[in-house]
């Protein structure tokens, strides 16, 4: 089955370098977890792609599942405590900025 993409209007997104990295971290977690039943998630490969041109603007789609991402991230034990309070930082600029979810599919 092939990955569905979401095109839609982008949003300028601004990220210092630190949050940048965090992002981008989190994005490549997505792109190597075992679980994707063969299919990488094409939201975070954009994401990545973006962020490697110097680029940060997102779709609705793509911000809000890059807010799922950086949730789990920010809840996982090991993540250190900087990276937890960029992510929610990210995760509140989020949802201020993109107003509400989408539907959401893998």
């Amino acid at each position: 089955m092939a990955a569905t993409h979401h095109p839609g209007p982008e949003c300028e997104f601004g990220l210092g370098r630190a949050e940048a990295w965090v992002v981008h971290h989190v994005m490549v977690e997505q792109l190597t977890r075992e679980d994707h039943d063969g299919e990488e998630p094409w939201w975070a490969l954009d994401i990545v792609r973006k962020l490697e041109n110097g680029t940060t603007t997102f779709t609705t789609y793509e911000a809000w599942r890059l807010r799922e991402a950086l949730l789990a991230h920010a809840e996982r034990a090991e993540t250190p405590d900087t990276d937890v309070a960029m992510a929610m930082a990210i995760v509140h600029r989020i949802e201020e900025t993109f107003g509400s979810p989408p539907m959401l599919e893998s």
